[in-house]
């Protein structure tokens, strides 16, 4: 297992806000292959929105 962890602006969003289809895929890839995705972010908890909350990291 490994962990990965994925900056949330430039990475993971696109800059309209939204994660593209394509990197959720890969996401979910890595965790049915028993890795641990993590956020690595400056933001607040309470800056986590849109579809960044949606998406179990």
């Amino acid at each position: 297992m490994k962990l990965i962890f994925l900056d949330a602006d430039g990475t993971l969003l696109h800059s309209d806000g939204h994660i593209p289809e394509s990197t959720i895929l890969a996401c979910e890839l890595a965790q049915k292959n028993g890795h641990k995705i993590c956020l690595g972010t400056g933001r607040q908890v309470v800056e986590i929105i849109g579809d960044l909350k949606k998406n179990p990291f």
